[in-house]
């Protein structure tokens, strides 16, 4: 089969977001011969796929505004800096046709060890900013029940964080999650939020993008799933 041809049948077949995925792991093939051929650098196609998502993933939240500035030149995911302090990633990935998104929770310590994981689904809201909060507001309650009270919450939901580190009253439609979000973070004794790009948020979005193949929830305790388990030290010795 000709290359045309399979795209022609990808694009028949493939939903929107695996399409350009591919195009963009097409494209990074074609970067890694042509630095073969002409600079005589040895091809390296490790995670070209997790790549070519992640790449997609970061156009579309540029174009969608939901990234800040000011978190453009963070590279790299950084564990808590003090001892007894958790970091709590979350993340969620969703594709149009489904009325559910994943869900991805990771808390880890200042060695970057894994303690806690899930992967889970929630209803998708209509509005995007509904659905992030509700994803959130389920990452505390899961960060919550098992006694994690002092954390950093990190996402890439940068207008939700927004709001959150706001002090202005919000009448938008997310206002009645945001309500719950600040019930649940009385009840840590130390919690903040920040937004960072989603370079900085894959080992949450790995397992979004599983529990979305996934039908029921799965909780891991000190425990990193196989899967995830080269991102997850990738981070560590960036």
């Amino acid at each position: 089969m000709k290359f045309t041809d399979a795209m022609n049948v990808a694009l028949k077949k493939l939903s929107a977001s695996v399409f350009d995925t591919l195009c963009i792991a097409c494209w990074m093939i074609w970067k890694c011969r042509n630095r073969a051929v002409f600079n005589n650098i040895a091809p390296s196609y490790h995670e070209l796929w997790a790549q070519a998502d992640l790449y997609r993933c970061e156009f579309v939240e540029i174009q969608q505004g939901n990234l800040q500035k000011s978190n453009l030149k963070i590279v790299r995911w950084c564990p808590p800096q003090s001892e007894g302090i958790y970091k709590l990633n979350v993340a969620f990935s969703q594709t149009k046709k489904s009325s559910s998104v994943g869900i991805g929770i990771i808390i880890r310590n200042n060695d970057g060890e894994v303690l806690a994981a899930a992967c889970d689904k929630i209803v998708k809201e209509l509005n995007p900013l509904c659905t992030a909060a509700c994803v959130l507001r389920k990452a505390l309650l899961f960060c919550q029940s098992i006694s994690f009270s002092y954390v950093q919450v990190e996402s890439n939901f940068a207008e939700l964080v927004d709001l959150l580190n706001s002090d202005r009253i919000c009448s938008l439609e997310v206002a009645w999650i945001l309500e719950d979000i600040a019930i649940i973070k009385d009840s840590f004794n130390f919690i903040s939020f920040s937004s960072i790009p989603l370079r900085c948020n894959r080992a949450a979005l790995a397992l979004a993008n599983a529990a979305k193949e996934k039908e029921e929830v799965i909780v891991l305790l000190e425990e990193c799933p196989s899967f995830f388990f080269p991102i997850v030290q990738s981070d560590i010795h960036q």
